[in-house]
């Protein structure tokens, strides 16, 4: 891999993370057409540690005002995602080697995302996230490790399904991914064991120092992007953008 291609993925990892359009699509795709195989599951990983250094920065002070309520309410969320990700364990490869999937999910999320700005758009959203709920919104979490399916997208569509509010949908969504990026990345080691120790070293250091910075400065600029969307009800957008990232993917494998 060449610094290049490291800036690369971590300027999509840093962009399509956070944002509700999916980094694992996006990835599955980068990763085809620059051709870089085998795919560097230690750089993804470590990709994915950065994006929650992020969101511990991001939610600093919320998290520092966390209560016990709050933290079962995020565990509960995180059963459904540990529960299916144990079912498809031995057919990730698979998956996440398929445009066609990866196409197929970012239609799926466009229309997550379309679903849930018209709901946010509604003065229903009032209500609080209660036990029932976290297991409902986390439902959606676990539909998010197909790629092309957003994680932030499908608990905002879930949250929006609740009648939650766009504040606390938006908090308790990235709230959720701390728990979530360290349960998958908990199970990648698990799944390779040592191997880890060994692939670490095959990137060189100056991947992991550019890749992870531009990681970083971009997932901050895509929290802040997402939160002023919400605000300013233009969270459709990513929908468009879904739709026509999905229909070009498929339109490329299929035509090509």
């Amino acid at each position: 891999m060449t610094i290049w291609q490291a800036m690369i993925l971590g300027l999509a990892q840093g962009i399509t993370e956070l944002l509700p359009i999916s980094s694992s699509g996006h990835l599955v795709i980068l990763q085809n057409w620059l051709q870089i195989n085998p795919v560097p599951i230690i750089f993804d990983l470590y990709l994915h540690i950065i994006s929650i250094v992020v969101i511990i920065y991001y939610f600093r002070d919320t998290l520092r005002q966390i209560n016990l309520s709050l933290i079962s309410k995020l565990c509960l969320s995180t059963v459904p995602l540990v529960f299916f990700g144990f079912l498809i364990k031995n057919s990730i490869d698979t998956i996440f080697g398929s445009n066609v999937i990866a196409g197929v999910g970012l239609l799926i999320s466009a229309l997550f995302n379309f679903w849930a700005a018209r709901n946010f758009l509604t003065e229903h959203n009032q209500g609080n996230i209660t036990n029932k709920k976290a297991i409902f919104i986390g439902f959606f979490q676990a539909v998010a490790l197909f790629p092309g399916i957003s994680r932030s997208g499908s608990t905002l569509f879930g949250s929006s399904l609740t009648q939650v509010d766009k504040k606390q949908a938006f908090e308790f969504s990235f709230l959720m991914a701390i728990l979530a990026i360290l349960a998958a990345s908990a199970g990648q080691i698990i799944l390779k064991g040592s191997d880890y120790i060994s692939l670490i070293n095959s990137i060189h250091w100056s991947s992991y120092l550019f890749g992870g910075a531009v990681c970083f400065i971009t997932s901050l600029a895509s929290l802040r992007l997402l939160k002023l969307t919400l605000q300013k009800t233009k969270y459709h957008l990513f929908g468009w953008y879904c739709l026509f990232i999905g229909i070009i993917t498929l339109s490329l494998h299929f035509f090509r």
